[in-house]
């Protein structure tokens, strides 16, 4: 969903609006941003004082970066040198063994890192916060409710809430 200065009026005084441009027109559900965001705060805050973890890469290794260094070693070798017969055995030997080395696959940790979840939700401003939501795969959906409410959805897939939600909320249309 993308901002929008909308009109102004008694139930959306400063005439913020959350809108979805890819929606056809005529469908387009025009949400007072605070409205929305006041249900995205309430969503996280739920889990506030659940630990918040982050996610610790360690990259693996195949060896390409000492590979290509010793693939240029052997290219800079001076052909006429009275050693080059010796240098280039020795280097085709450490090409060999780098080769041979088992791949070390990347390692993906999650850990707690000693904060809360609304800790760290609290600390962050508003581009920080769509990193927070969207780092873990929560989607924000809202929508038109045949009853002339409008409902926000906060949860793993905001189009068909798979996995769960995490929060839902409604509220009538002005």
């Amino acid at each position: 969903m993308y901002r929008l200065q909308g009109r102004k009026i008694p139930s959306v005084p400063d005439g913020l609006y959350y809108y979805c441009r890819e929606c056809p027109k005529g469908e387009r559900l025009l949400v007072a941003l605070a409205y929305v965001d006041e249900t995205v705060n309430e969503s996280v805050m739920a889990y506030a004082d659940e630990p918040h973890f982050v996610t610790d890469v360690t990259p693996g290794d195949d060896w390409a970066n000492e590979i290509d260094q010793v693939r240029q070693d052997i290219r800079e070798l001076d052909p006429e040198a009275d050693n080059y017969d010796a240098q280039l055995s020795t280097l085709r030997s450490e090409l060999a063994r780098l080769r041979s080395l088992p791949v070390k696959p990347a390692k993906v940790e999650r850990k707690p890192d000693g904060k809360t979840i609304g800790e760290v939700w609290q600390s962050l401003d508003i581009p920080g916060k769509r990193k927070f939501l969207l780092d873990s795969g929560a989607k924000v959906h809202a929508e038109r409710e045949a009853d002339g409410y409008m409902s926000v959805v906060i949860g793993p897939d905001g189009d068909t809430l798979e996995g769960g939600e995490l929060f839902s909320a409604a509220q009538r249309l002005a």
